[in-house]
């Protein structure tokens, strides 16, 4: 009886810990600015899906009615809304399962401390402006090759379709 009151105070003790460590991880979330960067990342991301289906409408020479349009843009806002609750989730389920599989919670107070330093005040407030220098670099520089190879993608489907339509 004594062994099993011992191990069941044991467990108790290692799931008040895990608790504890999990809201550590959390709090390091917030202080990192997590769900505001994720959310503006796919925001960017979901504008560039945008920018390519207009791109790929035109090249494939659909016309699409206001109708379309509008469905699309319906589409797109589900789809959006989808993305949001899930990257929250993301971030409050997954990423503290992770954080808490490879960090000890010495290490997630080392993180929190260092990010409440004038050091980590400033990456937290640089690395919204820094992941936007990189995407629009990003999108100059790397993204018209792709968009050129998509072109030629969609331009040699069309000439194949039309061929096979007009013979």
């Amino acid at each position: 009886m004594l062994i099993a009151t011992i191990l069941v105070s044991l467990s108790l003790h290692t799931q008040a810990q895990n608790v504890d460590k999990r809201t550590r991880i959390k709090y390091l979330f917030t202080l990192m600015k997590q769900d505001s960067l994720l959310l503006k990342q796919m925001d960017i991301s979901l504008a560039s899906s945008r920018k390519m289906s207009d791109m790929m409408l035109k090249n494939a020479q659909v016309s699409m009615d206001s109708l379309m349009l509008k469905k699309r843009d319906v589409f797109m806002q589900k789809m959006i809304e989808k993305s949001r609750e899930n990257a929250l989730k993301f971030i409050n389920e997954d990423m503290v399962e992770v954080y808490d599989q490879y960090f000890t919670l010495e290490e997630i107070e080392d993180f929190c401390t260092f990010y409440q330093t004038p050091a980590g005040r400033k990456l937290i407030n640089n690395t919204s402006a820094i992941a936007d220098d990189i995407a629009k670099r990003s999108a100059t520089k790397y993204q018209p090759e792709i968009m050129k190879l998509l072109k030629e993608f969609m331009d040699e489907s069309n000439r194949k379709i039309d061929f096979k339509y007009k013979n």
